[in-house]
């Protein structure tokens, strides 16, 4: 809880206590679920690459497809669309992980 309590003292969030912070937080987390759920609901996020943190792997189980969606010149790219604005992308910026992605750096190839 000291995370937390740093976080509420550090007046990013404003709250009149903590308990009252908390509230806040857990509301704004099931609407960001219910409007999850109106976005995309067939995609579940299934997890980052372990290795590199450098993907975000989203399971769409309406085309029973897995989209890959990392960062790519500081803005989301999903590799099964080949864009940085379809449903994947948008689901992906849903989930609280998408701050750990990091820059994916080009390859040479």
């Amino acid at each position: 809880m000291p995370k937390l309590e740093r976080y509420w003292k550090s007046s990013k969030r404003k709250a009149p206590d903590f308990t009252n912070f908390l509230n806040d937080l857990l509301a704004d987390i099931v609407e960001t679920e219910r409007f999850q759920e109106i976005i995309a609901p067939r995609m579940i996020k299934l997890g980052l690459d372990q290795d590199n943190l450098n993907c975000m792997y989203i399971k769409d189980e309406k085309d029973n497809k897995i989209a890959e969606v990392f960062l790519n010149d500081n803005k989301l790219y999903c590799q099964l669309d080949k864009s940085h604005n379809c449903n994947h992308v948008m689901f992906a910026l849903l989930q609280p992980e998408v701050s750990r992605l990091q820059i994916k750096k080009p390859s040479k190839s």
